[in-house]
C-alpha cells in the first residue's frame, strides 16, 4: 500500500472514532504538546516561528481555535527530533487544512 493511501485509510478510520483527546498547551502555529508531554507537530505544513509577527499570530490563532473543542490527533510517526507527527482535527476539521485557507502557514 502506497503512503498516500495509508494516510488516507488512517484518517477514514480515526474520522469514525468519537473519541476527544486534549492539548495542555500550543508551543507555535505548527506543534503543540497533547496530555503526557506529548509533543506533535502537525503534518502538512510550516508556520512562521515565533521570532516573527506572523509566527505570534499564528500560534495565538491556533489557541483561540481549539479553545473548548473536541480534539481527535491521529498520530503517525515520530520525525528526527522526537516529535509526534500527526493530523490533528478540531471538531472534525484538519487543523493542518484549516491553517491553509487562513494563511496562517504554507504547504510542506
Amino acid at each position: 500500500m502506497t503512503g498516500t493511501r495509508m494516510i488516507c485509510l488512517v484518517l477514514v478510520i480515526a474520522s469514525l472514532c468519537g473519541c476527544s483527546e486534549r492539548i495542555n498547551y500550543v508551543i507555535d502555529g505548527d506543534t503543540v504538546v497533547a496530555l503526557g508531554h506529548e509533543k506533535i507537530r502537525l503534518l502538512g505544513i510550516d508556520c512562521p516561528e515565533l521570532d516573527c509577527f506572523a509566527g505570534v499570530m499564528a500560534r495565538e490563532y491556533v489557541v483561540d481555535y481549539i479553545k473548548d473543542k473536541p480534539i481527535r490527533i491521529v498520530r503517525w510517526k515520530k520525525d528526527k527530533y522526537g516529535r509526534t507527527l500527526a493530523w490533528i482535527f478540531v471538531d472534525g476539521v484538519n487543523l493542518s487544512e484549516h491553517l491553509l485557507t487562513k494563511g496562517c502557514r504554507r504547504w510542506k
